[in-house]
């Protein structure tokens, strides 16, 4: 996909997402990007690159609704940040007990990462 594609998919993914306010209108990623014309992976870029510029786009990840949607309420909020963070955590004890199998098995120094860094 080139930049200016990009950029095309990044403006219909903030519009479309316009009309999806609160967990309860989420709408799956996959299913976004069936509609956009693209892959899921150029969706969750997208999001990213949406929320690195002060989109507020949440992510229903239980019950009967899933997908990404526009923060409403406080309580979205807070679920969707508990939800980023508990992948983060996993993340971070993936990350250090891959570092420490690698120094075990290749007897190669590989730095751990810390909380706060």
């Amino acid at each position: 996909m080139t930049p200016i594609e990009r950029d095309i998919v990044r403006q219909l993914l903030a519009k479309f997402l316009g009309e999806h306010r609160g967990a309860e209108h989420a709408r799956r990623g996959q299913d976004l990007a069936k509609d956009l014309g693209t892959d899921y992976n150029k969706i969750r870029q997208c999001v990213h690159y949406l929320r690195e510029r002060g989109h507020a786009i949440g992510n229903a990840t239980g019950g009967k609704v899933r997908g990404y949607y526009l923060i409403q309420t406080p309580e979205e909020a807070k679920h969707s940040l508990a939800d980023l963070r508990s992948r983060a955590v996993e993340n971070w004890v993936q990350h250090n007990a891959l570092a420490k199998a690698i120094q075990q098995s290749l007897n190669v120094e590989v730095e751990q990462l810390r909380l706060g860094e």
